[in-house]
């Protein structure tokens, strides 16, 4: 059986959010720092009339096939004088905000196709004094004892407030300092302040990844069952 297709290709609803990214001490302006923008939740369509599935006939949705057009620029990098500008869909519900040095921010904004959006952010300088991660990796022997793992992984790998890389160079992208535990299941990691996606791993098992902010000295445990989602901030 035979299905065509129409594809009809509209013009793309486009708006200009700019803005100046500035050091929160200040007030200074804050160079090749990046601003991603972040795609809300969209509302499901309500079915199209007259579109059935042939076999079966359940309704499609009207959700169309989204291109995404080259008038688009998503992420920007900050000049000189802090100057940014993205042309994003109305879709487009925050700002995601980091620099080398700097703690990340995300700020909300309200995108409007044809119109220009002024959205400055402020980011707040990192110390130079190093922050201490500490804690326990476990693992459950039964549904209440759980036991301390020796010789497991903690990893954290820098992130932005949203859970996404940090983005600096090609090379920070890649960064995920690590250390192990002791005989009793423990583990003391010095970090930089910043925000930091944490887990831990051993022979296969992996704990649930936390996305947590670490700029003074905290405490995480982890407990080792399995590849698990991104909880909390």
């Amino acid at each position: 059986m035979e299905v065509n297709f129409t594809l009809t290709l509209r013009p793309p609803q486009v708006g200009i959010v700019q803005g100046t990214v500035t050091n929160a001490k200040d007030n200074t302006p804050i160079a090749d720092g990046w601003v991603r923008a972040i795609v809300g939740p969209q509302p499901v369509p309500m079915p199209a009339e007259g579109m059935t599935r042939v076999a079966s006939g359940e309704s499609w949705g009207s959700q169309g096939v989204m291109i995404m057009p080259d008038e688009f620029i998503m992420y920007a990098r900050t000049d000189a004088q802090g100057h940014y500008t993205l042309k994003v869909p109305p879709v487009v519900t925050a700002l995601s905000v980091f620099a080398e040095g700097y703690a990340p921010a995300k700020t909300p904004v309200t995108v409007t196709a044809g119109a220009v959006t002024n959205a400055d952010v402020a980011l707040s300088p990192l110390t130079n004094t190093d922050v201490t991660l500490t804690g326990k990796v476990y693992q459950h022997t039964t549904n209440t004892e759980r036991v301390p793992v020796p010789g497991a992984t903690v990893y954290a790998q820098p992130a932005n407030s949203d859970g996404g890389p940090v983005i600096l160079s090609d090379a920070a992208t890649a960064v995920i300092y690590s250390v192990p535990t002791d005989e009793l299941g423990q583990y003391t990691m010095p970090l930089r302040p910043g925000v930091y996606l944490l887990y831990a791993e051993k022979d296969g098992l992996r704990s649930e990844r936390v996305l947590r902010k670490v700029f003074a000295d905290e405490t995480q445990d982890f407990v080792l069952f399995g590849a698990g989602p991104v909880a909390g901030l």
